[in-house]
């Protein structure tokens, strides 16, 4: 585990944060800012890189019961089946592929432009009071065949305008004709900042998380949000022992099972606070900084990626 962060740390600062000197590993000492200088767009570079993509999945754990732990306990009995020994290695096979699955890492994409009106077709000024003010005709291509990306999805305005459906107004519009399993059409509450504030204080981490990815499109602003605010919630939890006995008085101890883990590491590297080192968290701080860098001092290589 320890070679594995100290490469991703590699590659982060040889390819992006030392150049800029945003991290000085001569001195250990970050810099006056408050966070590192990296845009989304930037993060998602760094995610798309096939070789940090690769660290960051093998540092999540692979525990096949709490990737398969039910959210909720149902009553049903339990089916005992007999199999023969292709039979048992085909189950097997399909379970490791079932949990690969499972695990599979949630992109991470640079932020959408929500105010972004979408493209103008033609105007006609001939149509311009045809319709109430507050009125819109919205005409959708349902055909099959069709991304939720690529459907052409058009609307006609008040003022006789024809343009192409901003994506704010395409996710709701998929969500009418194509509804996905945990989608609503509105968006919950439980999103809302007054409220992501208690159940983060609840340590409701994981639930968050799914629900977002399930609600969200990955460049959705809202989605960026509400996992940001988990990610930071989790780093203000993460100085307690790891290896404690609960996993309620350490967050890490629970997400480093889920596929979440990878780009909440990935957040962390990038964007941990920089404040001074004067308490005592950030004194631990600076000791994962000492073991970043005798990672990147020792004579490494990454064939064990390779």
């Amino acid at each position: 585990m320890p070679s594995i962060l100290a490469n991703i740390s590699r590659l982060l600062i040889n390819g992006e944060i030392l150049r800029k000197g945003f991290l000085s590993l001569k001195n250990l000492e970050f810099s006056t800012s408050t966070r590192f200088e990296v845009s989304d767009k930037r993060l998602q570079d760094f995610f798309s890189n096939p070789k940090i993509h690769n660290l960051l999945r093998l540092i999540t754990y692979r525990n096949v019961e709490a990737a398969h732990k039910p959210r909720f306990r149902r009553l049903h009995e339990d089916s005992i089946k007999m199999l023969s020994e292709k039979e048992l290695e085909a189950v097997q096979v399909f379970s490791s592929a079932f949990t690969s699955q499972r695990l599979q890492m949630p992109p991470v994409l640079a932020a959408r432009n929500d105010n972004d009106t979408g493209r103008l077709i033609s105007s006609d000024r001939g149509l311009q009071g045809l319709l109430p003010s507050n009125y819109r005709l919205v005409f959708t291509d349902i055909s099959l065949g069709r991304t939720r990306r690529n459907r052409l999805i058009v609307i006609r305005e008040p003022n006789g305008d024809l343009r192409h459906a901003s994506m704010a107004e395409r996710d709701r519009i998929n969500s009418v004709y194509f509804p996905l399993p945990g989608r609503r059409l509105r968006t919950p509450l439980m999103f809302s900042p007054e409220y992501l504030q208690g159940m983060l204080e609840r340590r409701q981490f994981l639930y968050i998380l799914d629900r977002a990815c399930a609600q969200f499109e990955p460049d959705d602003p809202q989605y960026i949000r509400v996992c940001h605010a988990v990610y930071d919630a989790v780093n203000q939890l993460a100085w307690t022992p790891i290896h404690t006995d609960l996993d309620e008085l350490n967050p890490l101890r629970s997400l480093r099972h889920t596929r979440h883990f990878g780009p909440m590491v990935l957040y962390m590297i990038l964007f941990v606070d920089n404040d001074p080192l004067s308490d005592p968290h950030r004194r631990l701080l600076k000791q994962q900084i000492h073991l970043c860098r005798e990672g990147l001092n020792a004579n490494e290589t990454l064939r064990t990626v390779n």
